[in-house]
């Protein structure tokens, strides 16, 4: 969406750009225990009118914060819900690419809750109080037409916290 600046402060400077966008990631904040592969779910929503996706890259992160202890362990994908061919790339521990490809069915206009989810080996030496952030980024999605449909990415906070398991 273009629009010509006619009065106020941009007034004689030329186009303002507004980018909408058209796809989007959500990740909610959540609280993970030590020693476990944390399942961390991740919604997504497609925004464009008539357009289904096939095929989808991104880049997840896992990053402590402050003393937390890093992740040691390879971060995993599983896709809900529909059959995808999943090829993970493990560029350094907590940090994978990820292709997501053939969606069958396609992801048609709308929301998809919990797409996919992320697993997080949250390592043993990990205790309360101890945070990380997980982050979803350089994503992009086509369709059955190699349209390019960019997605914009998401991140979100895990709590390491002593999980009740009483009966």
């Amino acid at each position: 969406v273009l629009l010509l600046a006619e009065s106020g402060v941009n007034e004689g400077h030329g186009l303002v750009q507004i980018t909408l966008p058209t796809s989007t990631f959500i990740i909610q904040n959540q609280e993970v225990a030590a020693g476990q592969t944390s399942v961390i779910p991740v919604d997504y929503e497609l925004l464009i009118p008539d357009v289904e996706v096939t095929d989808m890259v991104l880049s997840v992160q896992v990053t402590p914060i402050e003393d937390a202890p890093p992740i040691e362990g390879e971060l995993g994908i599983y896709v809900l819900d529909t059959d995808a061919e999943v090829v993970i790339s493990e560029n350094a521990p907590g940090y994978a690419s990820v292709i997501l490809s053939g969606f069958d069915p396609a992801l048609a206009t709308g929301a998809h809750p919990a797409f996919i989810s992320i697993l997080v080996p949250v390592p043993e030496s990990a205790e309360t109080g101890h945070y990380y952030n997980i982050e979803l980024s350089n994503a992009s999605a086509i369709d059955a037409e190699y349209n390019d449909i960019p997605v914009t990415g998401a991140s979100a906070l895990l709590a390491v916290s002593e999980l009740n398991n009483a009966p």
